[in-house]
């Protein structure tokens, strides 16, 4: 068949299948019969028309034909039929030759799925010689009424249901393809529809710009599919979408799948691309959704930018803070180490016969130093609070002792100013509370000598009260109130910063280093409690601050300090090495020393210390941490391994002031640590571990 005869043929099917639906809509198929024959003869030139029928999938016999055959067909194709009955496959006509027919052997009919054709027609090979056409057609007997004959007949034959619904289906179509074109023309975002069933594809406007297609509407599947392969070729990320769709389209199993697609045009788009899979009877229809998520994107990547900003500033923040850290840390080391000598030495100097004058001169020296280490410690602390690297003890201790305590050492500034000092103390407050009394300590000690320190001729008064009280934890406030010079309230916020006074006049007149209140509120606020302020200039201030801590009513332990003995006995029998890499602090020590009668061997590096430990049994080694080459906590591990190595007391000399260091020393092998600088006292109560041996 030439491609001019199909073209007319397929018109003529076409004609066919309209006029047929027209015919049996009137009435019953039967009551119509001769309407159809006329029809079949008319338009598709058909000489023979025979009507098979099929009951069941094991039979099938001639059950009408124009013109009359007086012969039947007994001969069943069961492999054929039950193919017919079991499979829904796509109709497409047939095109057989005369030869082709035998109707005395039914099994010549093999290669027509016959149940899904509508009609075959069998045209000459020999256009010159024109022969007979026939015309099958299918339908079950059985049926009389119109609706029952297309129940039965659409388990059979597909295309017949398609000749009597075609109409009823062009309406529908109608009616769906407008509502989708109405709905697709309202949504601003490109949308695609590919119906699998019809095999056609909708676009609407915004689609249709994107994909660069001349408008929305019914589209070719083809031109689509072509269009955005296009699209996706010109992406940034073609390859990752190519990847996308090969895994995802195939999968039968999805609801839908998304996608980023970004270009590099002006505008820089970017769309969320969702394929949505809609059910379907022999495959899935598709509807692709296009979100625009270009400012999104652009909002996505402007805060990727900067948090990767403030990654890197707080990177290099934290490495200024470390390098902080480490470099007031050195400093603090190289203040304190000189600091050994200087105090050490007038502390010496103060105990032997002196005249008005020397003396006067000496206490100068000692209160610069005291001042000086005061301004080291604040400036160590704050470095820790700033990085938190402070850690807290919790130990029991006595709140009224360590009160007492505190205003026995700042009694000398007190009366300086002539200040009077009340001291307000419940009588029901716990006798043992756990907790970190260093920490409180300082607290306190900032906050009584500042009022000290502001307050001329006034009084400063230092007061407990109980705000709730339980078996297990008690909750206090304790203040300071002064008469002082009062803190204008502009300022009460930024008292608290470091570095920073109510007035830089304050600074040149009373001096100080501003961390005092800053390290307070940083204590106060790590043990989980609050600071205020309350002032008015002239009148004077007070400072408050509330904290809970646990209750401890176990008796404390004996007092492990041993009491200085005034009364010194001679030492002299007593084998002591000083390792010290300092000079004078070696000197300070030697000095310390001999006033007990103890002549002490000395050595400057941890090398040199084990070899003495290793000739000679020392009772006491004072050890510096800090030594070129082998390091005193190295040196101290070597010298417990030695035969009588553990019998010796080992002390740890250390201007690391880092509360962590104490555990380190103590793992490494020390009995004790001294942070530097140290005083004679502090000496004294180590050698009056001996006075009982």
């Amino acid at each position: 068949m030439n491609e001019s005869s199909h073209k007319t043929f397929t018109e003529k099917i076409n004609e066919f299948y309209k006029r047929s639906f027209e015919i049996f809509l009137k009435g019953s198929y039967l009551e119509e019969m001769d309407k159809f024959y006329s029809l079949c003869k008319t338009t598709l030139y058909a000489d023979f028309i025979i009507l098979l029928e099929s009951r069941d999938p094991l039979s099938i016999k001639i059950a009408e034909s124009e013109p009359k055959f007086n012969f039947s067909i007994n001969q069943t194709n069961i492999n054929l039929l039950s193919i017919s009955y079991s499979e829904n496959r796509p109709v497409l006509p047939y095109t057989l030759t005369r030869q082709e027919i035998n109707f005395s052997n039914f099994d010549a009919l093999e290669e027509i799925d016959f149940t899904q054709m509508i009609v075959v027609p069998i045209p000459n090979k020999n256009i010159e010689d024109r022969r007979k056409n026939i015309l099958l057609f299918l339908y079950s007997k059985n049926t009389e009424s119109i609706s029952e004959f297309l129940k039965l007949i659409t388990e059979l034959c597909p295309r017949i249901y398609e000749i009597f619904s075609i109409k009823n289906k062009e309406i529908l179509l109608n009616s769906v393809h407008s509502r989708l074109d109405s709905i697709l023309k309202t949504i601003p975002q490109p949308i695609i529809f590919m119906d699998s069933e019809t095999g056609k594809t909708w676009i609407n406007e915004s689609a249709a710009k994107l994909l660069s297609l001349s408008e929305g509407g019914e589209v070719s599947s083809w031109k689509v599919s072509t269009a955005m392969t296009e699209l996706i070729q010109s992406a940034v990320n073609q390859k990752e979408i190519f990847l996308e769709m090969n895994r995802n389209l195939s999968n039968m199993n999805l609801e839908k799948f998304s996608a980023q697609w970004m270009f590099t045009d002006p505008e820089k788009k970017v769309f969320e691309v969702t394929c949505v899979f809609l059910p379907g009877k022999t495959a899935p229809g598709r509807l692709w959704f296009f979100e625009d998520i270009t400012s999104f994107h652009s909002q996505q990547e402007t805060l990727a930018l900067l948090n990767q900003a403030l990654k890197e500033k707080s990177e290099i923040a934290q490495q200024e803070n470390q390098e902080k850290t480490v470099f007031i840390s050195n400093i603090s080391h190289e203040i304190r180490t000189p600091m050994t000598g200087i105090l050490g030495i007038t502390e010496l100097l103060l105990n032997t016969p002196l005249n008005p004058d020397q003396k006067d001169s000496l206490e100068l020296i000692q209160r610069s130093g005291d001042k000086l280490l005061k301004i080291v410690n604040h400036l160590l602390d704050f470095s820790k609070a700033d990085t938190g690297k402070i850690e807290l003890e919790s130990i029991p201790f006595n709140m009224q002792e360590l009160l007492n305590d505190l205003v026995s050492l700042l009694q000398t500034e007190i009366l300086k100013n002539k200040n009077e000092l009340n001291i307000l103390f419940p009588p029901n407050f716990p006798k043992l509370l756990k907790g970190d009394p260093v920490r409180i300590g300082q607290i306190l000690t900032n906050l009584i000598s500042n009022a000290t320190k502001f307050t001329k001729e006034g009084t400063v008064e230092v007061g407990f009260h109980i705000l709730e009280k339980t078996n297990s934890e008690l909750s206090f406030r304790t203040w300071v109130f002064d008469t002082g010079i009062g803190i204008p309230p502009t300022k009460f916020n930024s008292v608290f910063e470091p570095f920073v006074q109510s007035d830089k006049s304050i600074t040149r007149h009373f001096g100080g280093t501003g961390l005092g209140l800053s390290i307070t509120k940083k204590l106060i606020e790590l043990m989980g409690g609050k600071i205020h302020v309350e002032s008015q200039p002239g009148i004077g201030t007070k400072f408050w601050f509330e904290l809970k801590l646990e209750i401890n009513e176990e008796s404390l332990t004996e007092n492990s300090e041993v009491e200085v003995i005034t009364n010194k006995s001679d030492l002299s029998r007593l084998k002591v090495l000083i390792v010290e890499d300092n000079l004078i602090n070696q000197k300070l020590l030697g000095r310390i020393l001999k006033k007990r009668k103890i002549e002490p061997s000395l050595v400057e590096d941890g090398m040199k210390a084990i070899e003495k430990a290793r000739k000679f049994h020392y009772d006491l080694i004072f050890m510096d941490i800090n030594m070129p080459g082998i390091d005193g906590l190295s040196a101290t591990e070597i010298i417990r391994k030695f035969p009588k190595g553990n019998s010796i007391r080992i002390v740890g000399l250390t201007a690391n002031a880092a509360p962590e260091i104490q555990k380190v020393a103590a793992q490494r092998g020390m009995d004790d640590l001294l942070t530097k600088p140290y005083n004679v006292s502090q000496i004294e109560k180590i050698l009056n571990l001996f006075e009982k041996r």
